[in-house]
């Protein structure tokens, strides 16, 4: 087992003032160069979706200059078609509006009170409404010094005389100089990506991966090709989408259906509130158009069934996963890039916040953002574990616990989850940052968890259906008191012991209650039970085996020696097992070397677990001597000399 350790700061790591301002001048230079960066932008995510189309015609061995001319001319005559389209649906409905008139104001009136019944709040607020526009757009009349009311101003009114042919063609054309200017762009930056791709690669790799070439490389392979996939997937997924809104509005009666089917597509990449913006305009001109309700009704359950359809279904079945961002996230990207890039920032939101969010998880630079924004818990497990034990919140603890033991057996939890937060609070403590009396307080919350957990099961719960999860630790077995050897068959054959700090008698509390739940009773000591003057008066009441328990394995060694001393002149024939939790199992070689004999060594609590299970059985093969355990426990009992 992997215990988590702190990871310290890198060396060269930016304060986090620097790092403040060099965001701020980011969002800035982004803020004022949006002329110059929304192109690329746009132009970067069409890269991404039109790779595998350049790549799959590379196989067919067609150069990559006509490939990707091929390609970004197929790509900008649909965006330019569907750009008409749109245009012209727009004219025709703007030709019709005039005809809704009559049915809007019918709806107004019926919203209204009729005469003689009192009046209701959509009508006391239009009135006062319109009170307080007249009292505004009154004028006070001015008067003269000796008092008279002066009389109103003579209006003066300014005529221009009519364009010529040269302004009148330049007010049309001035307007269409920018949107012209940056398709242009992004046409240039389109297709120089797709041509200079690998170059372009590599000079990331050069800018982000240092020296690192093998890692930076996987690193930017993989991103790239989750990104493409993600893209190509979503555009795919938002046409099918888009197609099957226009189909459905035609076939209920709404005008320029297939403008509402494009938006609705579009507005797919800004998840959430992407649809419900899609979906006003088309509500809005259902009421236009029905002089009844129920066309709007038809039409809200047309966009909430799809939503559904695709959120639900359609995206879990095909991306297998969300687009990796928390719901706050993905509100505050919208927010974000809609205020520094307007409408397009709205549409461009998601797709680069996750560029962002996968460059994060592989950049080192830039991994704050994949831990902020994010759908990844922020904390491990463990990590979650400690900080729930520092702040004493038993009751969250117990819940996420309840969680995680409906997937895993008790064991694997205090194995993966409790005992590398101890470790974690056992490194603090060598820092010098927790007293005596803030240890004791992790103690009794470790106990009072386990206490509440008292009525899980030990068996491993029912294997995940997922077939890429992987397979759990077989169970241990649990031991009726026949099954015990004679000389175990006594009140508490095991003692498990905290033999430095609470935080070892903590682990050593939870190796109790699960050797408890295997058939054998233990008892959990402390540091302050086995002192000097204590452990003459011990009761050790016929014990077999003593685990002791240490979460600061550096130093188990020396403390261990001493305290199997002091209670091997109490009871000479008791075994003993270390137990050095805070070791990683790949650096665990082997045992401590006592006076006399070689003593196992257990990194995790199954294997102590199994070390006591073997050492109590009746039957013959389950043989636990001064050498160590049986041969098929030579993976936690390998025995290494440690000099006195």
């Amino acid at each position: 087992m992997d215990l988590i350790r702190y990871k310290q700061p890198a060396p060269g790591t930016a304060p986090p003032l620097l790092l403040a301002l060099v965001i701020g001048l980011i969002v800035a230079v982004l803020y004022f160069g949006r002329e110059l960066f929304v192109p690329l932008a746009v132009a970067v995510l069409l890269s991404f979706v039109l790779t595998p189309l350049v790549a799959f015609l590379r196989k067919l061995r067609v150069p990559r200059v006509p490939a990707v001319m091929l390609v970004v001319a197929l790509a900008f005559s649909i965006i330019f078609s569907i750009g008409a389209i749109m245009g012209a649906q727009l004219a025709e409905l703007a030709g019709q509006l005039p005809q809704y008139e009559t049915t809007l104001r019918q709806k107004i009136r019926d919203l209204r009170p009729q005469p003689g019944a009192p009046a209701g709040v959509f009508e006391r607020a239009t009135d006062a409404l319109e009170k307080l526009g007249e009292e505004l757009d009154r004028e006070p009349q001015r008067r003269s010094p000796s008092g008279s009311a002066t009389s109103e101003p003579i209006p003066v009114e300014i005529h221009h005389p009519p364009p010529r042919a040269l302004e009148y063609y330049q007010r049309v054309v001035t307007p269409l100089l920018g949107p012209t200017a940056q398709t242009g762009l992004i046409l240039i930056l389109v297709l120089f990506i797709l041509l200079q791709r690998e170059e372009l690669r590599d000079r990331l790799i050069r800018v982000f991966g240092g020296e690192d070439f093998e890692r930076t490389t996987a690193a930017m392979s993989d991103a790239a090709g989750r990104l493409s996939r993600l893209f190509l997937t979503l555009t795919g997924m938002n046409i099918v989408y888009g197609a099957v809104i226009a189909a459905v509005l035609w076939l209920i009666g709404i005008p320029s259906p297939i403008l509402w089917g494009i938006l609705a597509g579009l507005m797919r990449f800004v998840p959430y509130i992407g649809s419900i913006i899609a979906a006003v305009f088309p509500v809005l001109l259902a009421a236009a158009v029905d002089p009844g309700w129920s066309l709007v009704l038809v039409t809200l359950l047309v966009y909430i069934v799809g939503e559904f359809t695709m959120g639900q279904v359609m995206e879990p079945w095909l991306l297998g996963s969300s687009t990796g961002l928390t719901p706050i996230a993905v509100i505050a990207a919208a927010s974000f890039w809609t205020w520094l890039w307007g409408p397009v920032g709205l549409l461009l939101a998601i797709p680069l916040t996750v560029c962002l969010i996968v460059l994060g998880r592989h950049v080192p630079q830039l991994n704050f953002i994949y831990v902020l924004l994010g759908d990844q818990p922020a904390l491990t497990p463990a990590q979650r574990f400690y900080q729930r034990m520092l702040a004493g919140d038993i009751d969250e603890i117990t819940f996420e616990a309840e969680q995680l033991l409906k997937k895993q057996s008790l064991v694997t939890y205090f194995d993966e989850v409790a005992l590398p937060a101890l470790v974690m609070a056992q490194e603090d403590t060598r820092r010098g940052r927790f007293d005596h009396n803030r240890l004791a307080a992790m103690r009794s919350f470790v106990e009072e968890l386990i206490d509440d957990l008292s009525d899980f099961e030990v068996e491993t719960p029912e294997k995940d259906a997922d077939p890429e999860a992987p397979e759990p630790p077989p169970d241990l077995p649990v031991l009726s008191p026949e099954q015990l050897r004679p000389s175990w068959q006594v009140a508490t054959p095991v003692l498990s012991i905290g033999i430095r700090n609470p935080l070892d008698r903590a682990a050593a509390a939870m190796l109790a209650d699960l050797a408890t739940k295997h058939g054998i009773e233990t008892r959990v000591l402390g540091a302050e039970d086995v002192t000097p003057s204590k452990i003459d008066a011990l009761d050790l009441g016929g014990a077999q085996l003593a685990v002791l328990s240490n979460v600061d394995a550096a130093r188990a060694p020396a403390y261990a020696r001493l305290l199997i001393r002091r209670l091997r002149r109490r009871a000479p024939n008791l075994e003993f097992v270390l137990g050095a939790w805070g070791e990683s199992t790949r650096q665990s070689s082997g045992g401590l070397a006592g006076d006399e004999q070689s003593v196992p060594r257990a990194t995790t609590l199954r294997q102590a677990l199994e070390i006591i299970l073997t050492a109590a059985r009746e039957e013959p093969a389950a043989t636990f001597d001064r050498v160590g355990v049986a041969e098929e426990m030579q993976s936690a009992a390998n025995p290494v000399p440690i000099e006195s």
